[in-house]
């Protein structure tokens, strides 16, 4: 749950300088989409980071996601999701059960709360603007619009456009929680079967299913 993250933009101001960011901060993220989309396949590692001052909170995990078209998988938090295009399948290790549930359609909240729109989420409700360069990594604030209903009031991208690929994710909670998803591993076009998608029931005779389809 915590890694449905992913979502924001800046106010857009009327001026001139804005303007400008605007159209720049546009144009970075075109060719981030466009590069990313050629890509088969893409494998990533990354640390999380939930921090909340006020609630004194600091932690951080380690996690894999794969992504091949519109199907994922996710190792997170002791857990592993997986998702085949059409039904997902979150398998609790601690817990030896697997809950299987086929998601909203792709403007529902589910398809939202995908972790696989990290790489994608600034496509679409939001609005974005250029903050600085800092050394080679280019700074993007991305502000939800009216019409994107999510939890949290912006996010802070930094992407490498030597390799084209976002390093980094900061989100500001409206609840407090400031999450950052650090990407340490990037390898794009690797060649993995659908089954790579599914969670082989039979395979785990000993867990428990929950079917909620």
């Amino acid at each position: 749950m915590k890694l449905n993250l992913l979502i924001a933009i800046l106010l857009f101001l009327g001026i001139n300088t804005n303007a400008q960011q605007v159209d720049k901060s546009k144009s970075i993220l075109n060719k981030l989409s466009i590069h990313n989309k050629k890509h088969s396949s893409i494998t990533a590692n990354f640390v999380f980071t939930l921090d909340n001052k006020e609630e004194d909170i600091k932690e951080s995990s380690n996690g894999k996601i794969i992504i091949k078209g519109n199907k994922y998988s996710l190792e997170f938090m002791g857990a592993e999701t997986y998702f085949d295009g059409t039904n997902l399948y979150t398998y609790m290790k601690e817990t030896e059960e697997v809950n299987i549930s086929i998601p909203d359609d792709e403007d529902g909240e589910d398809a939202m709360m995908n972790p696989a729109t990290i790489f994608s989420i600034y496509e679409k409700g939001f609005k974005s603007k250029y903050i600085k360069k800092d050394g080679l990594i280019d700074v993007i604030e991305l502000i939800p619009t009216e019409d994107n209903d999510v939890d949290f009031s912006k996010i802070k991208i930094r992407v490498d456009m030597r390799t084209k690929t976002i390093k980094k994710l900061v989100y500001f909670g409206d609840d407090g929680n400031i999450i950052t998803i650090r990407l340490t591993k990037f390898v794009p076009n690797h060649i993995y079967p659908d089954e790579r998608f599914l969670f082989n029931v039979n395979a785990y005779p000993d867990v428990e299913v929950i079917d909620m389809r």
